[in-house]
């Protein structure tokens, strides 16, 4: 992929370290960072957030159509590890998320 290009596929699944931007165009995510830092996608469809998870950051999830958040969490209460879903295009949530903890 090229530098500000887009990831796409069935399943989009990541670990880093240190966080995750990704615009993308999947049907569903498995996003994870390991250490200190967020995750920020920006996807052109309706995903499925099957698991997205931080040790320490925030998450933001901007999608064009709906999500179906299953599970999206910070594993570290602060107040800067807000979990944002932002719809764009009218879409919604298609089912709560689930946030263990909270």
């Amino acid at each position: 992929m090229l530098p500000g290009g887009c990831v796409t596929g069935d399943v989009i699944t990541g670990t880093a370290v240190n966080g995750i931007t990704l615009t993308t165009a999947g049907n569903s995510a498995d996003l994870s960072v390991t250490g200190t830092g967020g995750i920020d996608v920006t996807e052109f469809n309706t995903i499925t957030l099957t698991d997205v998870d931080t040790a320490n950051g925030a998450i933001s999830v901007t999608r064009a159509g709906r999500s179906r958040p299953l599970t999206c969490q910070s594993l570290t209460d602060a107040d800067a590890n807000d979990i944002s879903l932002i719809a764009t295009g009218g879409g919604a949530l298609s089912s709560p998320p689930s946030m263990p903890g909270h």
